[in-house]
């Protein structure tokens, strides 16, 4: 079953150039290391405000080593992050259902 997470946070006014460099680095370092990654992505709102990421995972365990593998870049993220408000506004992870939940 896999797994896709999307999670949205604020930027510090100005810091999506150092943003984009950051996520450049974590790409390849996702690309190299986690070949089960199904995709990763990040997006950024028009106004540079907020950036959403999107993430797929063919199942939980792919989730939790990119959790653990990613951590330094994790802290990295949150340096960027507006100071008035949680760094993460939004974070939902969904799975695929099963067959028998998808109507016949």
């Amino acid at each position: 079953m896999s797994f896709v997470l999307i999670a949205t946070h604020r930027l510090k006014p100005g810091a999506l150039a150092a943003e984009r460099e950051r996520v450049g680095e974590l790409v390849d370092f996702v690309e190299s290391r986690e070949p089960r990654v199904i995709a990763f992505s990040e997006y950024a709102d028009d106004e540079a405000e907020e950036v959403t990421v999107v993430q797929i995972h063919p199942d939980a365990e792919s989730l939790r080593v990119h959790t653990e593998l990613i951590a330094g870049h994790a802290e990295r993220a949150i340096a960027y992050a507006a100071p008035h408000t949680s760094w993460s506004l939004s974070t939902s992870v969904s799975t695929r259902p099963g067959d028998s939940a998808v109507p016949r």
